[in-house]
């Protein structure tokens, strides 16, 4: 009656249990290995690894460490996932502010005074702007009559001078023979407009004091730190590094004088100090008429007797 059943010992000896001791750490391990997978905080996966992996810990047995499940690297990897998730709510609240600031639009047109010194040079005009978002920038600068006349693109900075009748012709990487800072297209745009410039890098430093919000932002050729007027999220100063190459340059931003247009918040004065090794720019502008999306148009041409400038 008793040969069709199995008979399971009474007793395990001390080889067995070690190897079965063994092969279940060895399991527990693979699971481990297969919780471990890349976190995303955003979905909130870091949370679900932690409680899983605190599962497995549970289950084996007391003396044994595994590395990864000891309760120090359990500590470790919850303290990651926090600074990640401090790190991200950071990031959400400044990116928050940064857009509530910008300034959107299709088109933009601009009147506005400038005053310009460099070294021992200084100069007061009339500039018009227009704005074809992300796509082209006309500029006309003005002493009474036009004397200069710039069209801008991503890629190319064409401008006629009346006074010297000569024409320019660069890429945007040689704009720094036209102007004294190193600058790309959308910074330009930025400065032009009001808003905050070089902006879009990786958040480092949110500050909420007083009635200030301070806003750091970094990327490989930027650093900068933005200050936002606590009560209404309006732009008051930049401090914008730029470093490209050997280059490197410093620029102090400060706006003022907030006025609504359609909708819209906008600096009517703002002041740019720009210190790079040519040398130092104070560049102050006045805002008198700013109109949005309207079918502006942007002339340019080059008169027949104009020569290229080199």
């Amino acid at each position: 009656m008793l040969s069709g059943c199995k008979i399971v010992p009474f007793f395990i000896s001390e080889e067995k249990k070690d190897e079965r001791t063994a092969k279940r750490i060895e399991r527990l391990e693979a699971k481990k290995k297969k919780a471990q997978y890349k976190l995303d905080v955003a979905k909130g996966d870091g949370k679900r690894r932690i409680k899983k992996l605190e599962k497995i810990e549970s289950k084996l047995p007391g003396d044994t460490v595994v590395p990864g499940l000891d309760s120090a690297s359990l500590a470790k990897e919850k303290e990651e996932i926090e600074n990640l998730t401090l790190n991200r709510k950071r990031t959400e609240a400044a990116r928050s502010v940064i857009e509530k600031n910008k300034i959107d639009f299709r088109t933009i047109k601009l009147k506005t005074k400038l005053k310009f010194q460099s070294g021992g040079q200084k100069q007061n005009v009339n500039a018009h702007f227009i704005i074809d978002k992300d796509k082209a920038i006309w500029v006309s600068i003005r002493i009474g009559l036009e004397v200069a006349r710039a069209y801008i693109t991503p890629d190319r900075v064409q401008a006629i001078n009346r006074i010297n009748k000569v024409y320019y012709d660069y890429s945007f990487d040689q704009i720094t023979k036209l102007i004294n800072v190193s600058i790309d297209f959308a910074t330009l745009q930025d400065a032009i407009i009001g808003n905050a410039m070089g902006a879009s890098g990786d958040v480092f430093e949110l500050i909420d004091f007083g009635g200030t919000i301070n806003i750091g932002v970094k990327s490989n050729e930027l650093m900068n730190k933005l200050t936002y007027n606590r009560s209404d999220s309006t732009l008051r100063q930049v401090q914008l590094q730029v470093f490209r190459g050997s280059y490197a340059s410093n620029i102090l931003g400060m706006m003022s004088e907030y006025q609504k247009e359609i909708g819209r918040l906008v600096p009517t004065k703002r002041i740019y100090n720009v210190e790079d090794s040519k040398g130092k720019l104070n560049l102050e502008m006045e805002v008198q008429k700013v109109e949005f999306d309207g079918d502006f148009g942007m002339p340019y041409a080059i008169p027949k007797n104009y020569s290229k400038e080199e």
